[in-house]
């Protein structure tokens, strides 16, 4: 029996070329490259991928803080809305009629298509309670004047 026929052999599944042709990494030696650049740079790889995938409202200026290994700060004098990057981002990048959240039932049933259980980044991003975007000094709701928790969050927006 050769090393490659043992029953604990590596076996590889390469994925479809369309996939990789589309993927954000595509193929092991763009991976290999990402790989290099974070292994020789790390804190500036991790600041060019916050810069390049991440909208900040305030930019960092410190990319890690390890004054106090193992309790690492990453990014710590920066500030994001995490409702814009997760929503906003993808409606404004012209995503808004696309599904944003597929349904998988308990019995593995997948739902995409638009229906109740998938919906698009546009219903998702106007659904949004404007009470749940959290901000150090909280606006009041445009519908009912709450500061902390909307009284009526389904009614907002």
């Amino acid at each position: 029996m050769s090393g490659t026929d043992a029953p604990h052999a590596l076996k590889q599944y390469p994925p479809p070329e369309n996939a990789v042709r589309n993927a954000y990494v595509s193929g092991r030696d763009a991976y290999d490259k990402l790989a290099a650049e974070a292994e020789g740079d790390h804190e500036g790889f991790w600041a060019r991928r916050a810069r390049e995938l991440v909208t900040w409202k305030k930019p960092f200026t410190k990319v890690l803080n390890a004054d106090d290994a193992p309790f690492f700060k990453w990014f710590e004098d920066g500030t994001l809305n995490v409702s814009y990057n997760c929503l906003d981002r993808n409606v404004e990048r012209g995503l808004g009629d696309k599904t944003a959240i597929i349904f998988e039932a308990d019995d593995g049933t997948v739902t995409k298509h638009a229906s109740a259980r998938s919906i698009r980044w546009s219903s998702v991003a106007s659904r949004r309670s404007p009470c749940a975007i959290a901000s150090p000094t909280p606006a009041p709701c445009s519908c009912c004047a709450a500061t902390s928790r909307c009284a009526a969050a389904s009614a907002c927006r």
